[in-house]
């Protein structure tokens, strides 16, 4: 998931909103890049995949934290 900031908007006197036609985006997560899905100046829609980052630092963090929770749980039976 990408965060999108939107760097401008204009309002007129006719109430309509021109929405910007360059934003700068912002993703929730750092990690390499694995694929690109767009290319430069390309127009995109709210919802589209822009890029794909490496999964795999996340799936081994993931994989540490179970491994954790079932030692404390075990620890946990034992110490009943």
């Amino acid at each position: 998931m990408v965060a999108v900031e939107l760097l401008h908007a204009i309002s007129v006197d006719t109430r309509r909103k021109i929405r910007a036609e360059q934003v700068s985006i912002t993703p929730q997560v750092s990690g390499r890049i694995v694929e690109l899905n767009i290319k430069d100046n390309q127009l995109v829609n709210a919802g589209d995949l822009l890029l794909t980052i490496d999964k795999t630092p996340f799936q081994i963090a993931e994989l540490n934290a179970q491994a954790q929770l079932a030692k404390a749980q075990s620890d946990l039976a034992k110490a009943k």
